[in-house]
C-alpha cells in the first residue's frame, strides 16, 4: 500500500521539461591546429604613380603587431590630478603607420623600421596617403577603432595611478 501512495505521489508531481540543446557537430568548430594553419592576412598591392608607378605591398595586422602599433601611437602622460590622460601621436603619422605594414615581398618582412619612419615621412604626401589609406583598409583602422584604442588605454588605470 505505501508502493500505491508513493507510485501516485510520483505521478501527480509536475514533470519537468528539459531543454535539450541541440548537439555540437565537432565539424562545426575550428581545432587550434586548423586556426593556427590559416593564412589569414589581409593584403593589398598599391601603385604609386608618384614613384614611378612601382607597387607596394601592404599587409594587415597580427593581433601582436597592431599592439605594437597601438604602443607606438598612443602615449600616457600623468595629469595634475594624479590620473593619465592618452595622447596620440601626430607627428609622422601616415609614416608610422606605413612602415609597420609596408612588407618587401623579397623577404616577407617589414620593408622598414621604426627608426626609419623620420625619413619615409620626407616623402611625397599623395604617395603617403595612398599607402597609409590602404594600410587603414587591410588593417581595418577607422576613426571608431582610434576611439577604442584611447578607451582600452584607459581601462585598468586605477584613480590612485601616479607616474615615476
Amino acid at each position: 500500500m505505501a508502493e500505491d501512495k508513493e507510485k501516485q505521489a510520483m505521478a501527480e508531481e509536475p514533470k519537468i521539461k528539459r531543454s535539450t540543446k541541440p548537439k555540437k557537430q565537432e565539424s562545426d568548430f575550428i581545432t587550434k591546429a586548423e586556426l593556427l594553419a590559416f593564412d589569414d592576412a589581409q593584403e593589398e598591392v598599391v601603385e604609386v604613380p608618384e614613384w614611378g608607378g612601382k607597387k607596394i605591398l601592404v599587409r594587415g595586422f597580427t593581433g601582436a603587431s597592431r599592439d605594437a602599433y597601438e604602443q607606438v601611437m598612443f602615449q600616457l602622460k600623468p595629469t595634475k590630478d594624479g590620473k593619465f590622460s592618452v595622447e596620440r601621436k601626430r607627428e609622422n603619422l601616415r609614416a608610422t603607420l606605413i612602415a609597420a605594414t609596408v612588407i618587401d615581398p623579397g623577404t616577407d618582412e617589414l620593408m622598414f623600421t621604426q627608426d626609419e619612419v623620420e625619413l619615409l615621412g620626407k616623402k611625397s604626401a599623395r604617395a603617403l596617403d595612398r599607402i597609409f589609406a590602404a594600410a587603414q583598409r587591410v588593417c581595418g583602422i577607422g576613426k571608431e577603432d582610434v576611439e577604442e584604442m584611447v578607451k582600452n588605454s584607459l581601462e585598468g588605470l586605477s584613480d590612485d595611478s601616479t607616474s615615476d
